[in-house]
């Protein structure tokens, strides 16, 4: 799998040891531990933990020489939430290497900050940090808040990187509350050819389907032969 791409994305639990990417050779991008390790940058009752975790990423990215972190904005689980609790954090911890990602509309009944691009730009603006943007948060938004062209609103915010996995729509809308999935490429509803024409030459381009290895080398192929 090392040959057969340019970078890993390593993404950083508060107890994972990822000093062994150090011998595999390629660029390491870093992703901040979020909502999964209970990690929500909205919330100031959970100010500890959040700053533990992003001192971790910058000192795993100081390790590799990273260029990129990427970090979730946060979401409203309670009344103590909101953006500006967001912005504040980052503002107050702010290093030009941290890039947000774009969100899913919600996961588990709370809703998430970034979910749709004028909320996007806003931060972005209000932070000065880059911009991931993950195709299938995008497409799961959008299935719920209509939004013209909105593709090509997020693509005109200027991506450092990109995620890529494919989801299933239909499913999605069928559950309550909603969530993301994560599926191979061409398990589920996206048309996945048309997305990765929309990324730019030469972008960094991170798959987020299921981590088994002979499904991503075919994958890693597949979007060669569209990017030819």
């Amino acid at each position: 799998m090392a040959s057969n791409v340019n970078y890993f994305e390593a993404y950083l639990t508060p107890s994972f040891n990822y000093q062994f990417l150090k011998e595999v050779g390629k660029e390491v991008v870093i992703h901040v531990a979020h909502q999964s390790e209970g990690i929500n940058f909205a919330n100031p009752q959970k100010q500890a933990q959040n700053i533990e975790s992003l001192r971790v990423a910058l000192k795993a990215a100081d390790y590799f020489d990273s260029k990129i972190i990427i970090f979730h904005p946060g979401y409203l689980e309670d009344e103590h939430c909101s953006e500006a609790n967001a912005l504040k954090f980052i503002k107050e911890n702010y290093d030009p290497r941290l890039c947000v990602e774009n969100m899913p509309i919600s996961a588990s009944y709370f809703d998430f900050l970034c979910a749709n691009p004028i909320e996007t730009r806003r931060f972005i603006k209000k932070t000065k940090v880059g911009f991931c943007f993950d195709f299938a948060h995008a497409f799961e938004s959008n299935e719920f808040r209509p939004i013209d062209n909105f593709i090509e609103k997020y693509l005109a915010l200027g991506p450092q990187i990109f995620h890529l996995t494919d989801t299933d729509l239909l499913e999605i809308k069928k559950k309550k509350p909603q969530k993301e999935s994560h599926l191979s490429l061409g398990d589920g509803t996206l048309d996945i050819k048309s997305i990765i024409k929309n990324i730019p030459r030469g972008s960094l381009l991170t798959l987020e389907t299921p981590t088994i290895s002979a499904i991503q080398t075919k994958e890693i192929e597949l979007i060669r032969q569209i990017l030819r």
